[in-house]
């Protein structure tokens, strides 16, 4: 019911604890593509390069 209301998804804890785990899963979906060899290095690298331009666009449009 809180959920439908929009108090607690307007909490801006909740909305960075959740920018946290996307980078987190991002990160580490990079680099195990990238250890079972399923992605170049290359890749990953740019992929996570991706992720911290996410993150850096993220805190200055805070």
């Amino acid at each position: 019911m809180l959920t439908f209301s929009g108090i607690i998804l307007g909490a801006k804890w909740i909305q960075h604890i959740g920018v946290i785990k996307v980078f987190i899963s991002w990160f580490t979906t990079s680099v195990v593509s990238w250890k079972r060899k399923k992605t170049g290095f290359i890749t990953s690298i740019a992929l996570i390069f991706l992720g911290v331009i996410g993150i850096v666009t993220y805190s200055y449009l805070i």
